[in-house]
């Protein structure tokens, strides 16, 4: 009904609760090799140690996105608290 990506209510209330973020979204500076532990972002985000964040897969198969704490925030760099278990690709 509601399709894709998105949040839907009807007929119902919608709270929504957290810090807002200047960056939701980033995309990779540079490719993110298999059992690396940290990722590499374009953009100067907000986030902190202990946020959740996802990788998406940049292959045909869904499954590889990768959901990771930050451990560490160092500029652009992001240190995650285990190693990654797929490549990455962060060209266009």
């Amino acid at each position: 009904m509601f399709g894709n990506k998105g949040i839907g209510c009807m007929e119902c209330f919608f709270s929504l609760y957290g810090q807002p973020r200047a960056f939701t979204w980033t995309s990779l500076a540079s490719t993110a090799a298999i059992n690396s532990k940290s990722i590499t972002v374009q953009d100067a985000v907000d986030w902190k140690v202990g946020d959740e964040i996802v990788i998406a897969s940049t292959s045909f198969d869904h499954n590889e996105a990768e959901r990771r704490t930050i451990a560490s925030v160092s500029g652009n760099v992001l240190t995650l608290n285990e190693i990654l278990k797929y490549q990455h690709f962060s060209g266009i």
